[in-house]
């Protein structure tokens, strides 16, 4: 048996009973949550490790997050999960009964049925075949698993969460799972079970609670320290704007005088982005209206860039300028922008807000509130325009810097003069 073999098979085996000795927890991280954190993730790792009445070991999906663990003080183990891709005929079978069991289902407020969009994108794309998990057990005494979020759900990520919960829920063995990518999209349907869940915030609490996913008794708010931990960077950010902000005006077409508004781009929420841009077209001053896409995503046979430009063009054509963005980082873009108003949250939104940029998440379904000073879900577009009028007014919208307060004072002297 190789050494690295041996070491796999003693973190992982058939479970036994706690009995002497420090308990065991095993915790599940993917190169998605170690991507979303910039690998600060594992420096939470290494703060439970450091508690001596317990044994800490990791698992996570490939050779460079294992790699990220370790560049952090924090080692781990790679499970891999290959399945194999279902046959045509397997999907088109599978398709099929999908479609017979749900056709008297619609989505509610149109005639589209429930099967349409799920059976031949959704479902069909992402059918994988259960001989891909190994047949093992845990032994150990608690599993600590991420939260999955519409936006970072990788394959690898996805497999293993999935993989590590089954074997713990097949064995008796507590869950914890805990936030990273923020919750409050509609993603229910993707939550694996746990017995508590470590939230980032009383919104994601309240949200929990209210969409039935756990009692509040079952949910703990993390403290501020560890949140951070959790979240995306921020000062790579700052730099990149005071190095390369004039560039990036230059790229994008922006003056420094215009209102500029961000909108990223996710393919998934076609009709809240319409509505988005719709709303800005009834701002009365002159605006900047940025969609931020990603040309390597596909969508039928159209790249987003291309989607974006025929999807929205009678929306486009109402707004004053409109630039569709490749070029420029969308983290950069955000700093750059007065505004940003997104379909749904994750990196960009939650970055956003812990730099205290203005941001709406505006989303078909979600509970309008506030999650912070700087961060307001809205699910009637038809109210963005309001919200914004009153964001100026209570100046979290136009605040100047000293350069433009400096250039207002100069030009009222010289009035003063004249």
């Amino acid at each position: 048996m190789s050494q690295k073999s041996a070491k796999r098979n003693a973190l992982i085996g058939k479970h036994k009973a706690p009995g002497g000795g420090r308990r065991k927890i095993l915790i599940a991280i993917g190169d998605a949550e170690c991507v979303y954190t910039e690998s600060r993730i594992w420096r939470l790792v290494k703060r439970l490790q450091a508690q001596a009445e317990w044994e800490v070991t990791c698992v996570t999906t490939d050779e460079a997050t294992r790699k990220a663990a370790a560049d952090q003080g924090v080692q781990s183990t790679v499970i891999r999960l290959t399945p194999r891709q279902a046959k045509w005929d397997e999907q088109l079978a599978t398709v099929n009964e999908l479609i017979s069991k749900t056709s008297d289902i619609v989505i509610p407020g149109t005639q589209l049925p429930f099967s349409k969009p799920m059976a031949l994108d959704e479902f069909r794309g992402a059918m994988l075949l259960f001989g891909a998990q190994p047949a093992i057990g845990l032994n150990v005494d608690l599993v600590i698993v991420p939260l999955m979020c519409v936006d970072h759900n990788t394959l690898n990520a996805s497999g293993l969460y999935a993989f590590i919960v089954a074997q713990a829920r097949a064995q008796g063995i507590p869950v914890l799972g805990f936030e990273v990518s923020p919750l409050g999209n509609r993603n229910t349907l993707c939550q694996l079970p746990a017995d508590h869940y470590a939230v980032k915030s009383h919104w994601s609490k309240n949200f929990m609670v209210k969409e039935a996913m756990g009692a509040p008794e079952q949910i703990t708010i993390l403290t501020g320290e560890e949140c951070s931990l959790l979240r995306p960077g921020v000062d790579s950010y700052f730099e990149a704007y005071f190095d390369k902000e004039a560039l990036a005006r230059q790229v994008l077409g922006l003056k420094e005088d215009r209102f500029v508004v961000l909108v990223p781009h996710h393919v998934a929420f076609i009709w809240e982005v319409r509505q988005i841009l719709r709303a800005l077209a009834r701002l009365p001053e002159p605006t900047t209206v940025v969609v931020q896409a990603n040309p390597q995503t596909i969508r039928r046979r159209f790249t987003e860039p291309e989607l974006i430009a025929r999807v929205y063009r009678p929306e486009i054509e109402r707004l004053d300028h409109f630039v569709i963005n490749t070029q420029v980082g969308v983290g950069l873009t955000a700093q750059i922008a007065d505004l940003v108003i997104a379909p749904c949250a994750g990196t960009t939104t939650e970055g956003a807000a812990l730099r205290r940029k203005p941001v709406i998440i505006c989303q078909l379904t979600c509970d309008e509130g506030s999650d912070s000073e700087f961060l307001q879900w809205q699910p009637d577009p038809a109210k963005i325009p309001d919200l914004i009028r009153r964001w100026r007014e209570n100046g979290i919208l136009g605040r100047s810097g000293l350069k433009n307060i400096a250039r207002r004072m100069l030009q009222q002297c010289r009035r003063q003069a004249a």
